[in-house]
């Protein structure tokens, strides 16, 4: 359902791995992603997402998330 999302934050993954100096099998990995990225326009139109995020985005349109005060800083005096 959120395979674009996953392929996404694998890359970033994978990124952090190739500047920290590992080379392995990453760059196949890292072009595996961009397929995945690449093909997850079309989820939407024959996997799961097309029937699950409609009520999701329904269900978050109706019972948004509530909103945070911002923290006050409190001095000592």
């Amino acid at each position: 359902m959120f395979t674009v999302y996953a392929a996404f934050f694998g890359s970033v993954m994978n990124f952090a791995f190739l500047f920290a100096g590992t080379v392995s099998t990453n760059p196949l990995i890292i072009l595996l992603a961009i397929f995945l990225m690449a093909g997850g326009h079309n989820s939407g139109r024959f996997g799961g997402d097309r029937y699950v995020q409609p009520h999701l985005r329904e269900w978050f349109q109706k019972y948004p998330l509530p909103k945070r005060e911002k923290p006050t800083l409190k001095t000592a005096a």
